[in-house]
């Protein structure tokens, strides 16, 4: 449909390499197994990220200074695991499309593949593609959240990623709030025999930020004394977090924030605003 010369298929050692300038001077990159899972996953993911949405593309070919053109490119790929690319919630560049069909049958494969090497499969293929309509396709918004792509951003995550998710989408304590700390998240991993050592703070501050928990910190507050009484047992001085009202948090005093921290009892303004 494309041409041979408008269409390239780079490997996995040149998708991970540094090198891209197999992408200089192609239209469409096909991909017939991409899988970027493992500790680089992530980088892989990101360095793809670039050639999907800017307008401009950076070559860089071994042994010579990179430049730039404009980006034509178009990456289609396809795989056999869910987990073939590492995508993150609110995830604005793949579209993801997963089908369960069982696989093909050695008389279905053959009737395909000579059918692709026939005479006719290019005209029939333009005439399907020019036929397709695309009345309802805006190429500027968000590709649709398909089960195809949350069962993928799913899979991305790390061990720690979904056990802190899932302690969110119960609303397992600290998340029975609007207000939690991140010490009180630790405490929740580390009572379902999370070791301490393994839970960074940093990391597990870039989870509650990122979607789907989207928490932010309340940042005209300072450390302030919390004691909330249960299996948790958080006591001292503690950045405050909040996932829900979090302009109403924010204008509230310390001894709101400490009380809801505490006992979960909302502030007596948010009640009232309630009722009304």
């Amino acid at each position: 449909v494309y041409g041979s010369n408008n269409v390239t298929s780079p490997t996995q050692s040149e998708i991970e390499s540094p090198f891209n300038d197999w992408a200089a001077s192609t239209q469409i990159i096909s991909i017939p197994e991409i899988w970027a899972t493992g500790p680089c996953a992530e980088k892989t993911s990101n360095s793809l990220k670039d050639m999907i949405t800017s307008g401009v593309l950076r070559a860089i070919t071994k042994g010579f200074r990179g430049y730039s053109q404009t980006n034509r490119v178009t990456i289609f790929a396809s795989s056999n695991h869910v987990d073939a690319v590492h995508l993150q919630e609110g995830d604005r560049r793949w579209g993801v499309h997963i089908t369960d069909a069982p696989k093909m049958t050695e008389a279905q494969g053959d009737t395909m593949y000579a059918f692709l090497d026939s005479g006719r499969a290019r005209g029939v293929l333009r005439w399907i593609l020019r036929h397709r309509d695309l009345s309802a396709f805006n190429p500027m918004a968000e590709p649709p959240m398909t089960e195809g792509k949350q069962r993928t951003i799913e899979s991305s995550r790390s061990p720690l990623e979904a056990a802190v998710i899932d302690l969110f989408d119960n609303k397992d304590p600290p998340f029975d709030r609007d207000l939690f700390v991140l010490e009180s998240v630790k405490a929740a991993l580390v009572h379902q025999g999370w070791k301490s050592d393994n839970i960074p703070p940093q990391k597990l501050a870039a989870i509650v930020r990122a979607k789907p928990i989207s928490a932010q910190r309340l940042h005209r507050r300072p450390r302030i004394t919390v004691n909330r009484p249960s299996l948790l047992q958080l006591h001292g001085q503690h950045y405050v977090w909040c996932v829900r009202n979090p302009l109403m948090w924010d204008a509230m005093q310390v001894a709101d924030i400490a009380r809801h921290l505490e006992t979960g009892a909302m502030p007596l303004a948010h009640i009232i605003r309630e009722a009304v």
